[in-house]
Order: C-alpha cells, then structure tokens, then sequence
C-alpha cells in the first residue's frame, strides 16, 4: 500500500516525487517560532471494505531531528464517515517514525437494493450488459425476480421486476443466472409444479422477458439449480428429488430456446446431487454436489464437451462419518478444479484442489476458516488472480457475511476471513468481480432485503506532527 503526504500548512518546502506518489511536508524552525523545530502533515493510506486488516509504515523526516521528537498521531476527522479505527507509533528516531492503523471496521454495511416484502433468498449475481445484475424469489409473492443496476460498479440500481409468478405459482426457488446468447437468463425451481425452468431476455439488459419454459418435468426435479454454457449452448445441473439423484440437461441451440432430455448422471447412493454448482473443467462440463446419504462431497465430469455421457462420480472429502460437502461451489483455479463447501461436523469452511486440469485426482481438503460455525451459502470466485469466497457464520443467531482471499494462486495459504455483512436468519450468498472489485449479493435475514456490497477503496487519512 502506497501512502501520500499532504501539508497542513499554507506553504510547502522539500518536495519530492517517488514512484509517482507526491509527497509535501513542512518543517518549520525553532529560531523562527522561538521554539523547537516542528514537522507536521496528513499521511494516507489505502484500505478496502473487504480487507480491513492492520496498516503498518514507516515515514521519514523530510530533515533529521537533533534529538529524538515527541510524535503524536490523530485519525483525520474529515473522513470519518467512511472507517474507525486507532492509530498509534511504535516507534519514533531522529529520522523517522513507525506507525500502526489498527481495528480497521468499514462503515459500509452494504445497500439495500430491494426491500418490497421478503425478497433476496436464492440470490445469483453476474456482470449483465456491462453492470452486475441478481435473479432472486421473492418470498411474500412466492415469485421469480431481476434487477439490475444502473452503473458498471452498483452504485444505483434499477426497480426489481418480476420475471415468472402469477396466480400462486411458487416459482423462482434455487435460481441460477448467466448471459445466454448475449441476453441473462435464469433457472429455476417451480416448486408448486415441481419442474426445472428457464427463462431468457428479450434484450442485453434484462428490461423485458421471454416466457418461462419447463425444461424437465419428471415428476418432480429442479431444486439446485446451476446454470452455464457448455459448448456453446446453456446447460443446467440439478437434484432429482423424486429419484434422489444428480440430473444434467443442456439446451439444443445457443439461446435455449428448445432443451435436450434431462439425463441422470449419478445415482450411485440412495440420495445425493443437492448443492449442485456446474463449471466448464479442461473443456468438459463438471459437476460439484453433496452425497446426503453418506454425507460426502463429490465431483463428476463428462467425458465430451457437450455432457452426452459421462464419468463416475467420485467422493473426494468425506471419511470416518464427519458430514461434508453441502453448499459446494466449483470454479477453475490456477488451471485445475477446485470447491469450496461446508464441514457441518465441525463447523469449519473449507477448500479441496484437483491435483491435474480434468480433476482426476484431488489434494486433501483444508480448514481456511474455523472460527465458529461458518461454511453455509459458499461462493468461490477469482479475484485479482486469487481464489476467494464468500459465505455465511452462523455461529450465533446474529449471522454475518463473511470474505476470505487466499495468498496465492492456487489457494494453497488463505488470508484473515473479514466480516464485511449481517445476514440474521437465513441469508444466501453470490460473489462476481463487479468494476474489477470483488462484490456479493446476498439475503440480509433479519429484514427480508436483497442487498449488495462492493470491495470499495477506503482512504485512511491521519495527522501527525512532531516536535
């Protein structure tokens, strides 16, 4: 982090450019004031709301004290409304002085992007026409709904529209959105018939809609939804609850206007395929889901590019009777497959890595997060070139949002998880890369709002002066 020096004073002295960061400091004599020599002046610093961890520096003195100084340091009031935190030296020479920004907490607690009712449950975000948009049920109308904001970043919004729901229908449960065909489309459970849906725009923005299709009706399937595009065409993995299987279906044209026949791609135990999250592996679509009967997390991938027929599902975490594997999400990270998913026998968040590009064979799965009961509403994303993942701490009723980015680029070391929400009661999670910034939306529980919140830069900004 880069820091700038800005004088408090009206005139300047000892300017100086170092790797394009001005910095302007002010020394004033003590023959001038009849007293010791002072310097003073405003240094800042860059944090993000979604990395709030302590700030440490060095700055030196524009001229050398004769003896050591007396330095105190203040948060700059004027910007206040953005942070809170404490600043302090550690340690002060005759040339310089260090200092430490600690108990960093953003003001930013997310926007509140649709309050009509009880909305936000099943939230799925994606960047749709340049800006991020969200599918998500609306509860109190039992009803499919968009929106989509009105900037690159989600600094404002549009007004949520309902895209499926009329007469009493329960529809919108489970929904999944992606561009198709350069226009978002969405699946999603129709819980009052039981069928998997999907719906398309009629244009790149999302301002009017197509009719929702039943794409699998039999007899009663769709929960879990995760849609992609597989060769060109949208692609949907699913639960069958009727059978208790994994399902996987892939339109025959590239806007899903007509859909091939759902296939069942495992049903190797009496119940799994829940917490479904579909990925293009090495050019193969692939699968992540949780194995409920046995309480395992396991991987499946397609031996063509279309999913016309495909490998066996393999368990890669679950051993000695500890429960494993609910809500999983697959992407592709450093080259190779990777999930993050829930440890609901201990609590824990964790991260499993394929060892080669098709997820042949896996590494073991770590722990990256054990504080309290947390891992619920997991999604894993590249951000700057390191997976991260968003997710839910339930350890008490007060339930929070939660971020973690890993070190490196294959998430073998993970930073400091920060709480950057609160989702009390039950609240779902979906992270993108909004403006280039890590953003999630999410269902804020306790007041039955879809909100969302971007990793904005905070500038910290304090005072120093010494004597």
């Amino acid at each position: 982090m880069g820091f700038k020096l800005f004088s408090s004073l009206p005139s300047r002295s000892d300017q100086q450019t170092l790797s394009g960061v001005v910095l302007s400091e002010i020394a004033i004599s003590g023959r001038s004031l009849g007293g010791p020599p002072i310097q003073k002046g405003k240094i800042q610093r860059l944090s993000s709301v979604f990395d709030t961890s302590d700030i440490t520096g060095t700055y030196q003195f524009g001229t050398s004290f004769q003896s050591t100084p007396t330095v105190v340091v203040s948060l700059d009031g004027t910007n206040s409304n953005e942070f809170s935190g404490i600043v302090s030296t550690r340690s002060v020479s005759t040339n310089d002085f260090s200092y430490k920004i600690s108990n960093i907490s953003s003001d930013s607690l997310g926007q509140t992007i649709d309050s009509s009712g009880n909305v936000g449950l099943y939230t799925s975000l994606q960047v749709v026409g340049g800006n991020p948009a969200m599918s998500y049920y609306d509860v109190t109308n039992v009803d499919l709904k968009f929106i989509r904001a009105l900037d690159s970043t989600g600094g404002s919004w549009g007004a949520g529209q309902t895209i499926d729901g009329t007469g009493g229908v329960f529809v919108g449960l489970y929904t999944s959105l992606q561009v198709v065909g350069g226009n978002p489309a969405v699946s999603y459970y129709d819980a009052t018939n039981g069928d998997l849906k999907f719906i398309r725009a009629l244009d790149s923005t999302g301002g009017t809609w197509g009719e929702g299709q039943q794409i699998d009706t039999s007899p009663d399937v769709g929960q879990y939804t995760s849609l992609q595009i597989v060769d060109g065409n949208p692609a949907v993995s699913y639960y069958d609850f009727t059978n208790k299987d994994l399902k996987f279906i892939r339109a025959l044209d590239s806007t899903g206007g007509s859909w091939g026949v759902g296939q069942t791609i495992d049903s190797s135990s009496a119940d799994l395929g829940q917490w479904t999250s579909l990925q293009v592996v090495g050019g193969n679509p692939a699968v992540s889901y949780w194995d409920q009967a046995n309480r395992d997390l396991k991987f499946i991938r397609a031996l063509d590019s279309t999913g016309g027929s495909w490998g066996v599902g393999r368990t890669i975490d679950g051993t000695g009777g500890i429960n494993v594997g609910e809500y999983t999400s697959l992407q592709v990270v450093g080259g190779n497959p990777a999930i993050s998913y829930l440890d609901s026998t201990n609590g824990d968040l964790k991260f499993i890595r394929a060892l080669d590009s098709t997820g042949g064979s896996w590494g073991v799965g770590q722990t990256i997060d054990a504080q309290g009961f947390v891992g619920s509403w997991t999604s894993l994303q590249i951000v700057d070139g390191v997976p991260a993942i968003s997710y839910v701490d339930t350890t008490t009723s007060a339930r929070t949002l939660k971020f973690i980015r890993a070190l490196d680029s294959t998430g073998g070391r993970w930073g400091v998880s920060e709480t950057i929400g609160s989702v009390a009661g039950f609240g779902s999670t979906s992270l993108q890369v909004v403006g280039g910034r890590a953003a999630v939306s999410y269902l804020d529980g306790a007041n039955g709002d879809l909100k969302f919140i971007r990793d904005n830069p905070i500038n910290i900004d304090f005072n120093y002066i010494a004597v």
